[in-house]
């Protein structure tokens, strides 16, 4: 059965921001992060997939792979041959939808991280005052 799935690690990255943003503090990481990238890649998946029985947006979603990765996957046995027709959908783009939502997760990950630092450190600031 010929699904996709693209694994999302950054766990490593997120503890390296955190110790240079926050006074050097070492094994500190976001999972919030990846979740929210992780939603962000379905949400983009699932508006940018082409729809005709609604089978294969169905199918995407995300799973969690330990504390550091999480998946987004379309789990239809013609996901990988829809992401790779060529041609488009008129008005709708091109049919590379999983592509085109990995490509923009890797584009807003730095922001997300940043966020999600800048939220963990407000939090910690209120609990220590």
């Amino acid at each position: 059965m010929p699904f996709i799935s693209a694994k999302m690690t950054g766990s490593k990255e997120i503890a390296t921001s955190l110790d240079q943003f926050v006074n050097k503090q070492k094994n500190t990481y976001t999972p919030n992060a990846l979740n929210e990238a992780a939603d962000l890649g379905v949400r983009i998946a699932q508006q940018k997939v082409h729809v005709i029985s609604g089978k294969l947006k169905a199918s995407i979603g995300k799973k969690p792979l330990g504390k550091t990765s999480i998946e987004i996957h379309a789990i239809t046995e013609y996901a990988g041959i829809e992401n790779s027709r060529t041609g488009s959908k008129g008005a709708l783009g091109k049919h590379n939808f999983f592509d085109q939502s990995k490509e923009e997760v890797r584009k807003q990950f730095p922001k997300i991280i940043q966020t999600n630092i800048e939220k963990n450190l407000r939090e910690n600031k209120a609990r220590t005052s």
